[in-house]
């Protein structure tokens, strides 16, 4: 993809942190690619290849060097991150509606009701008034995407937002995502440890290795005919992990 064409374009990103004893550890290094309006787009590799530290660094919550550019002025609030732990982004003493009204509140411009948000998402007025922890796994995280979606993003950043689910859920979750960019136009940063998710659902997928990033391409190809030692590893290795969850 060309720089002009994409909605999201990273350059140089880097992230180092310092550590009481020894040196600092580079969680990423110089990592550059470009993000589509409405493309999937996976981030793949093994613990501590800095995925997590990649999506932080994108949505401005994490110290970084490097750029992070949208392609039109969209507002400090365009890139919004869903995370592993819906909890995370939802207080525990606020109830549902209560949380996304807060968020639409911000907003200069009339915008969707809470109501419409959570309908949009797969749930509805029951769950207005529930609180975070009256909600089932997969409620919750439906519940952290409404609130995202609340801030009119343009581009989702979605840390690890399966691994807590169960097979039908992350199905529902991976159907709700592809209905949204399609939708709305939203580049979906997507990552993952499940290769098999990223081979089936992915746009173009990234892999990272000790903070850099490896290969990125087409799924057919960065799994089918990997150019990096490190994906072509990483691709066998699945083989004893335990089964994927998601078989959407």
């Amino acid at each position: 993809m060309s720089s002009a064409a994409a909605l999201l374009s990273v350059r140089s990103l880097s992230v180092r942190y310092s550590r009481r004893r020894g040196p600092p550890l580079d969680a990423l290094r110089e990592v550059s690619f470009d993000l589509g309006r409405g493309e999937f787009l996976a981030l793949v590799g093994a613990s501590g290849s800095g995925k997590s530290s990649l999506a932080r660094a994108v949505a401005g919550l994490t110290p970084c060097s490097g750029t992070v550019r949208l392609s039109e002025a969209s507002g400090a609030r365009a890139i919004q991150l869903v995370f592993q732990d819906a909890g995370a982004s939802l207080n525990p003493r606020r109830r549902i509606g209560a949380v996304l009204e807060e968020v639409l509140a911000l907003g200069p411009q009339p915008r969707s009701s809470a109501l419409e948000l959570l309908e949009r998402v797969g749930l509805g007025r029951e769950q207005l008034l529930a609180a975070p922890h009256e909600l089932s796994g997969g409620q919750r995280q439906r519940a952290a995407i409404a609130r995202a979606l609340a801030a009119q993003p343009r581009v989702l950043v979605c840390d690890e937002i399966l691994s807590a689910l169960d097979t039908s859920v992350q199905a529902q979750i991976l159907e709700l995502l592809g209905e949204l960019r399609r939708a709305r136009g939203l580049g979906v940063l997507f990552v993952t440890h499940d290769l098999a998710v990223a081979r089936r659902c992915a746009d173009r997928v990234g892999v990272l290795h000790a903070g850099a990033l490896v290969e990125l391409g087409p799924p057919a190809q960065v799994f089918g005919a990997p150019a990096s030692e490190h994906t072509r590893e990483l691709w066998g290795a699945r083989l004893r992990w335990p089964a994927p969850h998601t078989r959407p």
